[in-house]
């Protein structure tokens, strides 16, 4: 993770008619899509920050989901902090052979702790003013390691306990290694931590959490 102060023919097809043919192509494309096949890297890496910036990887059943798009997941999402962001764009990726790097880029604001608490993102004033703190946002940049591969490990659930299995499937592209910070959107967070709010048994989180959905949504103002 890199981060920098910043301001804020033939066939049977081929005897549909125009408008079925558009249905035709845009089924042949989605059953492509959902099995990664014809998937890009860059549209790998896009569908996995679309699935972290929702909040996939909060619940066990979404990093179920969100695995399938790596060689080898962890078991669970190792950081516990979240990034609260905007902003976010997927470059084009660079592909040599079967594998392909891609990076990504957006505007950091700030950390959710384990106790719900937010805190702005603190950068550098830059050369006017050396080394003097300041509050975000920052820039940041992400960079993603994928490979080509027919063989991946699958996880799953056995019984209460989550568990990974080799397994051979289609070709696809697969993230191999990136910064594992979970980076979630502002509508995210806020909708995560209103939940902690009333929800936590722990009076000290829900206090945390309506305090910091109050601060995210100050910046938005």
């Amino acid at each position: 993770m890199i981060r920098s102060f910043a301001h804020p023919g033939g066939g049977w097809a081929s005897g549909l008619k125009p408008a079925g043919m558009v249905v035709f192509v845009a089924l042949c494309s989605w059953a492509q899509s959902s099995t990664g096949q014809g998937r890009s890297a860059k549209q790998a890496v896009e569908l996995f920050r679309k699935m972290d910036s929702n909040g996939e990887r909060l619940t066990t059943e979404g990093w179920l989901k969100v695995s399938a798009l790596f060689v080898r997941p962890d078991l669970l999402p190792r950081e516990r902090t979240l990034l609260v962001v905007t902003g976010e764009t997927v470059g084009q990726e660079v592909v040599t052979g079967n594998r392909a790097d891609v990076w990504t880029e957006c505007t950091e604001w700030g950390t959710i702790d384990a106790m719900a608490r937010f805190s702005r993102v603190i950068g550098s004033s830059g050369p006017i003013k050396p080394g003097e703190p300041v509050e975000g946002p920052l820039n940041m940049r992400q960079h993603y390691k994928l490979v080509f591969i027919d063989s991946y490990w699958e996880l799953t659930r056995d019984g209460g306990s989550l568990s990974l299995k080799e397994v051979k499937g289609d070709p696809a592209w697969r993230i191999e290694s990136f910064d594992p910070g979970r980076l979630v959107a502002m509508e995210t967070a806020i909708r995560y931590l209103t939940t902690l709010s009333s929800k936590s048994s722990n009076p000290v989180i829900r206090k945390n959490a309506e305090e910091s959905v109050a601060a995210i949504q100050g910046l938005r103002h």
